[in-house]
């Protein structure tokens, strides 16, 4: 039995010390094979923002990295190698850089960056070992943004569900010339919501959505809706939008309305026009 023990023991250790790529024997030597480079590099960030009602951050960051690609068979684990190409590059200030992003909220922004990094390239050989590893260490120093866009949103921003709104009866008189916003445009996000508003004399609602409803049918697919009357009415948009605005003629009412089809109408067609009451 003791034998027996014996030779199992020997056989697991010969099978461990086989696993051991490296077993801590092979001198590894790592030479740079051209000087220190500066790279720029380009990124590009979506921030889609349609949806909410807030302002999102997001933070863009790179930090020194070490980078190893094979050539041949090298026998030694890759991680013994980062570390020594890491260890050979320990004096480099490798602080990281970031750079904070906002998108407000009903936009769609698109942001350019310019990364700018110093770069050493070489090679890592092990004695005795036929293959090599290439590797590449990169360190930022610093990050631009270039431009940022805000793409738009078509139908995609979500405020609470269930909204009533009441007419402000505190606006300020306002001349016939000007049309003024009474609160900010209102986003259902792609669901159904439902809303209450009641209107006083001058006051108009005019919107968009793939579907409205007024009573217990949609009116239809691809809408654009005004409601131009005072009074109280309830109305559902699924996939929409609408404004809230104060008016002193009719004809600024219908520019409003028309304004609703021309961005509707760039999403789908034919838009259908829906007049409450």
């Amino acid at each position: 039995m003791r034998k027996i023990i014996i030779a199992i023991f020997v056989i697991t250790s010969f099978l461990i010390s086989s696993c051991d790529t490296n077993g801590g024997t092979v001198d590894l030597t790592v030479n740079e094979t051209s000087a220190e480079i500066t790279e720029t590099t380009t990124e590009t960030i979506h921030m889609n923002n349609c949806g909410s009602t807030g302002e999102v951050k997001q933070t863009a960051e790179k930090s020194k990295s070490v980078n190893v690609e094979y050539a041949g068979s090298l026998g030694v684990d890759k991680v013994v190698i980062n570390g020594e190409v890491s260890a050979k590059y320990g004096e480099v200030n490798a602080n990281a850089k970031k750079i904070e992003l906002v998108a407000p909220a009903g936009t769609d922004m698109m942001f350019n960056l310019v990364w700018t990094e110093k770069t050493w390239v070489g090679v890592v050989t092990a004695q005795g070992k036929d293959g090599l590893a290439n590797y590449k260490v990169s360190v930022p120093i610093s990050v631009e943004l270039v431009s940022s866009q805000n793409l738009g949103c078509p139908l995609t921003q979500i405020p609470s569900v269930g909204t009533t709104i009441q007419s402000t009866s505190t606006v300020a008189p306002i001349a016939c010339s000007d049309i003024q916003p009474v609160q900010s445009r209102v986003f259902t996000g792609q669901q159904k919501k439902e809303f209450t508003v009641t209107l006083g004399d001058g006051e108009v609602i005019v919107g968009q959505g793939w579907q409205f409803w007024y009573g217990s049918a949609p009116v239809d697919k691809c809408t654009a809706f005004i409601i131009d009357k005072s009074g109280t009415y309830t109305f559902s948009i699924y996939d929409g939008a609408w404004s809230y605005y104060k008016v002193c003629s009719s004809s600024q009412a219908e520019s409003l309305l028309q304004g609703e089809k021309d961005s509707l109408g760039k999403y789908c067609n034919p838009v259908i026009t829906s007049r409450i009451p």
